[in-house]
């Protein structure tokens, strides 16, 4: 019985054999895959050096205000907490201005996170600090600028209703334009400093 079942399981093994053509498109599907599994933190894969290092003294500002700006939305939400436990009146503007605040933290900490080259990529593709990632940065960045360039023109520095600290409202998106810009200059000076590089090498 167990003779007959395993010759009669060999044909369908046999059947079933891959062909030399198709394994090799296999293994040929298995590094593909492998190489785009390889992500840019890969200590094997050289890291591209720093197009353009006279930014980084102004880079290291952006940091310390997202620092302070972060510590003062902690501090702001903590007393917020800390008066509806406690059944203590909480100005009511400390809600505007940490708002606010977390507006400028997330478009500056965005910037330094673009410099840094810690943003978004595609792993083993497409890497920060390649002229086809700063070209797209900077189309996208342009795109941002006209945006926020057209809503200050109509929108302008009034003043809204619900503001109890008297803030424009453009104060918020300036920090889209302040992110847009900054990304603008250094994808600009990657790209001047990458085709220099290649021009010389």
């Amino acid at each position: 019985m167990t003779d007959e079942s395993s010759g009669a399981r060999k044909p369908r093994e046999e059947g079933r054999k891959v062909a030399p053509g198709h394994e090799s498109r296999r293994t040929e599907d298995v590094r593909e895959v492998a190489s785009i599994m390889v992500t840019d933190s890969d200590p094997e894969r050289p890291e591209i050096p720093e197009p353009a290092p006279q930014l980084r003294r102004v880079v290291a500002v952006f940091e310390g205000i997202t620092v302070i700006a972060l510590v003062g939305i902690l501090l702001i939400q903590f007393v917020q907490i800390a008066g509806r436990s406690f059944g203590i009146q909480v100005p009511p503007w400390t809600y505007e201005v940490s708002r606010l605040t977390l507006l400028w933290l997330v478009c500056i900490g965005a910037f330094v996170s673009y410099y840094h080259g810690t943003s978004l990529s595609v792993p083993g593709r497409w890497r920060p600090r390649t002229i086809s990632y700063e070209a797209l940065a900077l189309l996208v960045s342009g795109i941002l600028l006209w945006a926020g360039v057209r809503f200050l023109e109509v929108q302008g520095w009034e003043v809204s209703a619900a503001s109890l600290l008297g803030v424009p409202t453009a104060v918020g998106y300036v920090s889209v334009l302040v992110f847009a810009g900054g990304i603008a200059v250094v994808s600009t000076t990657r790209i001047v400093g990458l085709i220099v590089r290649r021009a010389r090498a």
